[in-house]
């Protein structure tokens, strides 16, 4: 794999990028990159369009970042691209096992506030639920029914929950 630096002028944004990228985000990419360094490339087509890394782009221009690490991702169709853009992000989304977390977190000393991260409400030192559908455990199932008027209104509710991560089945009565 060959890295390659590149302005961020020189790296354009794939104008259909799905995934949603909050501030408080961008903030902890930022805050990450100045602690860490840059350690994942933002990968690139031919046409050097972002297949992963569009909240680094983002977070590299609020840091004022010249130049950022990139690799080419060759060799794929265009559907094989759109495919692994989606999929890098999807498959990534994922809850956490809060008792793991809690051991991990308690058997070292950081300071994750400067990086506005939260793992209080997964690990359960507060009192509060998880605020996001990918904080809760994997191994909890919750369900819900929501009548419809029509198959349309149906369809266009089950692809606004999976854009927020929640999984959906439809069901005819």
């Amino acid at each position: 794999m060959d890295i390659v630096y590149k302005t961020l002028d020189e790296i354009n944004e794939y104008k259909l990028n799905a995934k949603k990228h909050p501030d408080r985000q961008i903030k902890g990419l930022a805050e990450m990159i100045k602690r860490f360094g840059f350690k994942q490339p933002i990968v690139l087509d031919q046409d050097d369009t972002i297949i992963i890394g569009h909240g680094r782009k983002l977070a590299a221009s609020q840091l004022g970042m010249d130049k950022v690490p990139c690799v080419y991702c060759e060799g794929l169709t265009d559907a094989e691209i759109k495919a692994f853009r989606l999929m890098d992000n999807r498959i990534s989304e994922t809850g956490w096992d809060s008792d793991l977390l809690k051991l991990d977190i308690d058997s070292f000393d950081f300071d994750f506030a400067q990086f506005d991260v939260d793992f209080d409400s997964i690990t359960g030192d507060d009192d509060s639920e998880p605020n996001d559908f990918s904080e809760a455990t994997l191994d909890q199932e919750y369900l819900i029914l929501v009548t419809c008027d029509s198959d349309h209104n149906q369809r266009k509710l089950l692809e606004d929950f999976e854009k927020r991560g929640i999984e959906c089945k439809a069901l005819i009565s």
